[in-house]
């Protein structure tokens, strides 16, 4: 019976120290392709997560008109069928369901299972508040839309 109150007191008292879901809420991720010869726009180079409700919401830049427009990534494939955007943390891994899995010591994507992209394709950075997570893509939308206004203004035709 001792060993029982012992166990059980134990398990309560480790218990908040486990990772759980909803514990990155609130919080934000911005991830760099490491190697690419792309736009530093493009959906294969920049994945954005902003982490709220024990889901991993995806925001993506796409180019319209020359334009750069921030897109907020679907909860619905083309069928209309809900995606799961929901994410399930352990003491050093964050697995971003039909994404991928981040390495929380060394913060490094690997997208799918790590042969589509190779293994820790992306550097990671966190931003802390939702606050935050907008204001650096305001920014990079910002750069990014100097780009294209540059390119613009050289074309010939």
């Amino acid at each position: 019976m001792n060993l029982t109150k012992t166990l059980i007191t134990l398990l309560v008292c480790l218990l908040p120290l486990s990772p759980s879901a909803g514990e990155l809420d609130g919080k934000g991720l911005i991830c760099k392709k490491i190697e690419h010869n792309q736009v530093p726009w493009d959906t294969n180079v920049l994945m954005m997560f902003r982490f709220a409700d024990d889901m991993a919401y995806e925001n993506l830049f796409i180019e319209i008109n020359d334009e750069i427009v921030l897109q907020k990534l679907s909860d619905e494939d083309i069928s209309g069928n809900p995606i799961n955007r929901g994410y399930r943390t352990t003491f050093d891994k964050i697995q971003i369901y039909e994404i991928g899995t981040i390495d929380r010591n060394n913060l490094l994507l690997t997208v799918g299972d790590g042969t589509a992209f190779g293994k820790n394709s992306h550097r990671c950075d966190i931003v802390h508040t939702r606050l935050e997570y907008y204001e650096v893509l305001l920014l990079m939308q910002n750069e990014f839309q100097k780009q294209v206004d540059e390119v613009i203004s050289n074309r010939q035709l």
